[in-house]
């Protein structure tokens, strides 16, 4: 568990700590602002937890520049019937909360893979 905890923490650093104004403003339009803040980010989970092995690196940055890339929160928020919730009063800590979330699953799912010996590393 001490493991997913030091990936949460470092998904919080490559997130916040170390994204700078030009990844946050362009990422969504740029695939090199994405592409750099993606492997920033993944950087700073695996430095983390030590997941050195390229498996769990091309998964967590696969998915994390595929979501920050994409209008995917949007896009999930309005499927599930939380459009409300994406632009009323929450907004846009609502979209904040769910793109976190989605990243922690992410994260999540490399640590079971890894717990559950299909990714070794």
């Amino acid at each position: 568990m001490e493991t997913l905890t030091l990936a949460f923490l470092g998904h919080m650093v490559g997130d916040y700590i170390l994204q700078i104004d030009w990844m946050a403003e362009n990422k969504k339009n740029d695939n090199i602002s994405c592409l750099v803040h993606s492997l920033v980010w993944t950087a700073s989970v695996l430095f983390f937890t030590g997941w050195w092995g390229w498996l769990p690196f091309l998964i967590l940055f696969g998915f994390h520049f595929l979501q920050d890339r994409t209008q995917f929160v949007g896009f999930w928020m309005n499927l599930v019937g939380q459009r409300n919730f994406a632009t009323g009063p929450y907004a846009p800590w609502s979209m904040v909360i769910i793109d976190n979330t989605f990243h922690l699953l992410q994260i999540w799912l490399v640590w079971k893979l890894i717990g559950m010996n299909i990714i070794v590393l």
